[in-house]
């Protein structure tokens, strides 16, 4: 059988193959050297330099399987080096030559050299005894000396409420998040957007009965329904350090707001509240309008986009003229029609701390219209009104203009999107040229 080679493999010249290059590995005796040659200058700098260097180097042997991890000879040679720089300098030079003279004294091996260390060999015994010795210590060490020797901030200690949180999710069988941990310890708890459920909220809620660092707690999108908000507010009942409250965007619903109406009644820390987009419906109105008429903290509360209507919104409305605490309100988008928004009108208007309310998004019509005139006149408290999109044409408009004439407090009105056409806004801007007006801020 014949071999049939290319043109190219005949005209090319044959070369042998290169010989492998011997592998070469740092000898104990050459360190050792090198270490006793710090006793050659007075610099202690530079003999921790090459005592680095000779750990360096050992240890990289070691991690490559070239040479045998020998505690007993690294801490002889580490002992060496210290007594040496320890020692009054025997020489003057410090020049470049003594580092020459030591580099030149650091041979190099190959790996399959023969050169033994006789000096520094240690039987298997000792070897045996010393990693024995070496695990033992290690078991007694703390979890702090661990993390500082490995170069991390030793774990801070975890505070009372921490503790419990862990345990409870412990006993509930629970994931603990991290999130949750390091919030305790911080002034806000912030859980936005994460779905927690009745189940997973049941252990902040019981860390929170004995914190004493968050005073704000968000909520927001977290999926508390009537349940979570049950076991949220038991909590909140005896809490004396959270001061705003977050629960934006849940399944509340109308049995969670009895729960939310009960830690109203007794909490009075709490000076900020939003319960907006949480399905409250008429039956829960009634219980926010409780908790609003018995509330003795909240300042800035946010009941909007809710299903209110006209029962729920009549309700609170009442609840309204019998608070002297509320200073901020926005009941916007809440289905408050005809006669729930003639409720809510005349709640503020017989109020007499509210600074800011928003009312929009609300089917006024002429009804709602001709209240809010009589709150326009009768309120000398209210600083900032939105009665923006609330069905109010250019006869409601007109109502309003008189409100208006009247008015000498107030400083913001927004009323636009109402189908107010040119006659309304011309009568609205005509009520505004009055001297004692003092808005300065008008949206149409």
């Amino acid at each position: 059988m014949a071999y049939i080679l290319p043109v190219s493999a005949l005209r090319q010249p044959y070369t042998s193959p290169k010989p492998p290059r011997p592998m070469m590995r740092w000898t104990l005796k050459s360190l050792v050297n090198l270490v006793n040659l710090s006793d050659l200058t007075n610099k202690s700098n530079a003999s921790r330099f090459r005592i680095s260097q000779i750990s360096l180097a050992y240890m990289l042997n070691v991690s490559c399987g070239r040479e045998p991890l020998r505690w007993e000879a690294v801490r002889r040679s580490c002992t060496n080096a210290t007594a040496a720089a320890a020692e009054p300098a025997r020489s003057s030079i410090h020049d470049d030559s003594i580092f020459a003279e030591a580099m030149m004294k650091l041979t190099l091996s190959p790996l399959n050299s023969d050169e033994s260390d006789t000096d520094l060999d240690v039987s298997a015994e000792e070897q045996q005894a010393e990693r024995c010795s070496f695990k033992s210590e290690r078991r007694t060490r703390t979890k702090d000396e661990l993390a500082l020797m490995s170069g991390r901030e030793p774990p801070k200690q975890l505070s009372r409420s921490q503790t419990v949180y862990l345990d409870t999710c412990r006993e509930s069988r629970l994931t603990e998040q991290g999130r949750v941990l390091n919030g305790l310890s911080l002034e806000t708890l912030s859980l936005r957007n994460r779905y927690m459920g009745s189940k997973s909220l049941r252990p902040v809620s019981l860390a929170l009965r004995v914190n004493s660092n968050v005073t704000k707690l968000d909520f927001t999108c977290n999926g508390i329904d009537a349940e979570g908000m049950l076991c949220l507010a038991r909590v909140l009942k005896v809490n004396t350090t959270v001061q705003e409250l977050i629960l934006a965007s849940n399944c509340i619903g109308d049995k969670g707001s009895i729960a939310v109406a009960d830690m109203m009644k007794a909490n009075a820390t709490i000076h900020t509240l939003d319960l907006s987009s949480n399905q409250i419906g008429e039956e829960g109105g009634k219980f926010i309008a409780l908790g609003i008429e018995e509330n003795e903290s909240v300042r800035r509360l946010n009941i909007s986009n809710n299903r209110f209507s006209e029962t729920g919104a009549l309700y609170i409305g009442r609840a309204l003229a019998e608070n002297f605490i509320l200073e901020e309100l926005d009941i916007s988008w809440c289905r408050a029609r005809k006669v729930g928004a003639v409720g809510l009108c005349q709640g503020v208007r017989r109020n007499v701390s509210l600074a800011q309310v928003s009312l929009a998004w609300n089917g006024f019509g002429y009804e709602g219209a001709l209240a809010l005139a009589e709150l326009l006149k009768g309120n000398k408290y209210v600083r900032e009104l939105d009665v923006s999109h609330c069905r109010i044409n250019w006869q409601g408009a007109t109502l309003v203009a008189n409100g208006l004439r009247a008015n000498c407090y107030l400083e913001t009105l927004r009323i636009g999107g109402n189908p107010l056409s040119t006659t309304g806004c011309m009568d609205i801007l005509e009520s505004l040229t009055g001297l004692n007006c003092s808005i300065s801020l008008l949206d149409l």
